[in-house]
């Protein structure tokens, strides 16, 4: 586990040093609870229990989070908007590795 999180964080930082051209020709990371397919979910869960309210408010403070770091960084917003989006963008895309 270790050394897969070193090996993401080593190929993290060579995919940010493409440029926004070169990304473009490589699949994006698909992210199954940053979507806003799930925060649909999660939002109707909360009118049924409290719980999911918290839950969802704390992941939208984290989506802010992330999406300050997409703008920082030069990354489509869509990567961590909508995963049915970034399947379709990945579509013919080759893997970065």
């Amino acid at each position: 586990i270790i050394h897969d999180y070193y090996e993401h964080k080593r190929l993290g930082k060579k995919y940010d040093n493409l440029s926004i051209k070169e990304r473009d020709k490589y699949k994006r990371e698909v992210f199954i609870f940053h979507g806003l397919e799930f925060f649909i979910i999660i939002f109707i869960l909360s009118f049924f229990n409290v719980f999911f309210l918290y839950v969802f408010i704390g992941m939208l403070l984290h989506l802010i989070i992330d999406l300050i770091e997409l703008i920082e960084k030069k990354h489509p917003l869509y990567w961590k908007l909508s995963i049915i989006y970034t399947f379709i963008k990945n579509k013919n895309k080759k893997n970065f590795s």
